[in-house]
């Protein structure tokens, strides 16, 4: 049985991929203001923000749902990628760590690492 949730969650997972960012926030606020700790909400909520260039709310939104729900390695990738593309390296870094610590084939933060790694002048 699919719940209430799931549907609404789905919903703004469409939204996301069609690009229908306003909608897609408007749904997670909608939610969030009845589930103010919806980890799953404030995820999405980062990512449209995030794809609309609120860098510094999708950071927020998904530092505030890796506080409630710290297990998603998905998360702390997109999180990684946030903070290099704000120019914030350590942060950058230890984001992705935390991704690969808990998904080890996920691409993304080994991307990050290799981004710092020749921002830093380290190369193979």
């Amino acid at each position: 049985m699919v719940t209430d949730t799931e549907n609404e969650l789905a919903r703004v997972r469409d939204l996301l991929r069609a690009g229908r960012l306003v909608e897609a926030a408007d749904a997670c606020n909608a939610r969030l203001q009845h589930h103010p700790d919806d980890a799953e909400a404030l995820y999405f909520a980062g990512i449209a923000a995030h794809l609309g260039g609120d860098q510094i709310k999708a950071e927020t939104l998904i530092e505030r749902s890796l506080a409630i729900e710290p297990a998603p390695a998905q998360g702390w990738a997109n999180l990684a990628a946030i903070r290099l593309a704000g120019g914030k390296s350590e942060p950058a870094r230890t984001a992705a760590q935390a991704a690969i610590a808990r998904d080890p084939a996920l691409a993304g933060p080994w991307l990050v690492i290799g981004n710092l790694e020749m921002r830093d002048g380290r190369t193979a």
